[in-house]
């Protein structure tokens, strides 16, 4: 699916059609009684990464409210960090093929979540109108949100939570969640995982033990998703990375991706010029979660294994230009990130719809390999032998 066309659709339509379901708001019938939470309905499309950041939420949620039944509307493509937790009753999953697809399919979610009749929506969504009405046409009477600054959604809440672009995501998605009375703090969480997830990470760490050397197990993230590649670090400078890290550390790298990222973890293993493994399309966003458990640390631009990492306490180094970490930053004590944070930093964020017209990242080019080396030197004196000590500690 276009995600820039997705976006325009969202912004040209979406805003007209929020005004006029707030002009249908006033036929519907029904008083303004209190609602009982018995059936709640939570909505975040765009992003495994956030859906990540939220599983925590809905465990805490099924807590809050042991009895009520929990749905969760989401994209196709992060069905499956959902699709296993006892804790949902239902997930309703948006087609991601084509735009008519996405259409088609999002008629079908109405009826799904009509069907469901939900006395609350928990619309995690920052900036997409989507949701909002998706959630409106769902027909639950108490409908809380974010109020986010120039996007022209929040008049389809009955309760809404001010955005704050200084606040980390995780504590954001919690903020709307207080709402329905939720007390506890936010820690990062595993999505569940099956034999199968398992299985493919132990396959992979095969492959990663297979190759020379004695050092840390590395995964290596280059791409970036569709949404604005100016967030990847210069192949160039994986590629040398990767070189230092082996030959002056004897370290073991595997690099991952979807198979829309084939070409450039191609590109990138080629320049490497030393052995490494390939994981593209090896495993699925769980698998992913599975093998991150496993290794010594994650390098990654600012992308959804960022979070999984953190969800599973994989140590992350993170490459953040046109976003800041402050927003989507890992959360471990033992992470490291890597900004500039230059004068026209963050290009990218919800108030704008995680859009740039930028055509020069310095931001994320002018991270050196020197800095990043010394980091990993620093982090590996401190962190290998504690972690390795404590997946031995797991394993028996």
């Amino acid at each position: 699916m276009n995600l820039t066309l997705g976006k325009w659709l969202d912004r040209f339509l979406g805003i007209p059609l929020v005004y006029a379901a707030r002009g249908l708001e006033i036929l519907r019938p029904g008083g303004r009684g209190r609602v009982q939470p018995r059936r709640i309905l939570m909505i975040k499309l765009w992003g495994a990464g956030n859906v990540v950041l939220i599983i925590p939420i809905i465990r805490a949620l099924k807590r809050r409210y042991p009895d009520a039944r929990l749905a969760f509307l989401t994209l196709e493509s992060n069905r499956s960090l959902l699709s296993s937790m006892k804790e949902l009753d239902e997930v309703v999953a948006l087609s991601q093929k084509s735009l008519i697809g996405c259409g088609a399919s999002a008629v079908g979610a109405v009826r799904s979540l009509r069907r469901f009749s939900p006395d609350v929506l928990v619309d995690f969504e920052q900036f997409c109108r989507l949701s909002a009405l998706l959630g409106w046409a769902s027909g639950a009477p108490q409908r809380i949100g974010l109020k986010t600054p120039g996007q022209a959604r929040d008049g389809l809440y009955t309760a809404k939570v001010p955005y704050d672009d200084r606040r980390h995501m995780s504590r954001t998605f919690l903020a709307v969640a207080r709402v329905l009375g939720l007390a506890e703090e936010y820690a990062p969480e595993s999505p569940l995982l099956s034999e199968r997830d398992h299985s493919e990470a132990k396959d992979l760490m095969k492959a990663i033990d297979a190759l020379p050397g004695v050092g840390p197990r590395l995964v290596f993230h280059v791409g970036s998703g569709k949404n604005f590649r100016g967030r990847r670090w210069p192949v160039e400078s994986w590629a040398e990375l990767a070189r230092r890290l082996i030959d002056g550390h004897g370290v073991r790298i595997l690099f991952t991706g979807v198979e829309d990222e084939r070409d450039l973890v191609d590109a990138c293993r080629s320049s490497v010029g030393r052995p490494t493994a390939d994981g593209v399309g090896r495993c699925g966003l769980t698998g992913l979660a599975a093998l991150l458990g496993r290794v010594d640390a994650l390098f990654s631009n600012d992308t959804a294994p960022v979070h999984l990492a953190g969800a599973v306490g994989c140590p992350v180094f993170g490459f953040y230009g046109p976003n800041t970490p402050r927003l989507y930053g890992p959360l471990g004590q033992a992470d490291t990130v890597f900004y500039k944070a230059l004068p026209c930093s963050p290009c990218l964020t919800n108030l704008n719809a995680k859009e740039s017209s930028c055509r020069l990242p310095t931001c994320i080019e002018s991270i050196t390999v020197d800095e990043v080396v010394a980091a990993f030197e620093t982090w590996a004196s401190r962190n290998v032998a504690a972690r390795s000590s404590e997946r031995e500690e797991n394993a028996s």
